[in-house]
């Protein structure tokens, strides 16, 4: 288990990405996702991503609900892979189980503008092969615009220099993520602090 942090503009923490690591099948998924949620301190103030596939929330559902009810701040990050589920199944569940999410990878394959209709968005991850391409610069500022009017916090993934760091404040982002910052850590088995 690695965790990586998703910075404020001023350096301070505004979260934790548990990286668990690509799983070998949905049980694998849910295995690392509740190591993950172990993990994950109640007490600090910080938030804490973890990835998870949109078809081990639909098979675990409840015990994902649990997890994460017990866990305040814990943010369900759903990784950008095709899915089989629909897009109205994960509404429905993520309503009913009142789960915060992020949307990983947006911008990136299956990442894409039907995400957006997901309720409970905190925050959209944005790929760094979308937001540092100059073709779609102007789409992916009028995205953040949107975004920040209905509060859902926008992230610049894999910001690795100062330049990249500039360029994504100057589009707007809030959150920032990459080894520019800190290159993600190994952690074992105790409380993220």
């Amino acid at each position: 288990m690695r965790k990586e942090r998703i910075l404020f503009q001023n350096g301070t923490t505004y979260a934790y990405e548990l990286l668990g690591g690509k799983p070998k099948n949905y049980c694998d998924d849910f295995y690392k996702f509740s190591k993950a949620c172990s993990l994950a301190s109640n007490h600090n103030g910080i938030f804490y991503h973890i990835n998870i596939y949109p078809k081990t929330l639909v098979l675990y559902q409840k015990s994902i609900s649990k997890l994460v009810a017990e866990r305040k701040n814990v943010v369900v990050e759903l990784v950008e892979i095709n899915s089989s589920v629909s897009l109205d199944r994960l509404k429905k569940i993520i309503r009913e189980e009142n789960i915060k999410i992020a949307i990983d990878d947006f911008g990136r394959c299956s990442s894409n503008f039907d995400r957006l209709e997901l309720p409970n968005i905190k925050t959209v991850k944005f790929d760094k092969s979308f937001w540092l391409n100059k073709s779609a610069e102007y789409t992916v500022r009028s995205i953040i615009s949107v975004l920040k009017e209905r509060q859902i916090l926008t992230v610049a993934e894999m910001v690795e220099t100062q330049t990249e760091f500039n360029k994504a404040k100057e589009m707007g982002f809030d959150l920032f993520q990459g080894f520019y910052f800190k290159k993600a850590e190994r952690l074992r088995d105790c409380y993220v602090c």
